[in-house]
């Protein structure tokens, strides 16, 4: 099972689902769609947040919701 902490600046992924029932409810607000596409764009220093592409928005998730989001190349 790979997450979003896994991808690497500029890689892409599809979105399978969420591990987490509590937080899926706050991703799928902010437009974290399964079967979305999502780039990583940049980590913030320290593990602070990562930023990412999705839908052609840029979104910023900490990296405990990052932790959430279940992957597919």
């Amino acid at each position: 099972m790979r997450t979003i902490l896994d991808l690497k600046k500029g890689e892409s992924a599809v979105v399978v689902r969420f591990s987490n029932d509590s937080l899926s409810c706050k991703l799928l607000t902010m437009g974290i769609l399964p079967d979305a596409k999502i780039t990583m764009i940049r980590k913030a220093p320290f593990g602070g947040a990562f930023y990412l592409k999705l839908n052609g928005l840029n979104v910023a998730v900490r990296s405990s919701e990052a932790a959430t989001i279940i992957i597919k190349e």
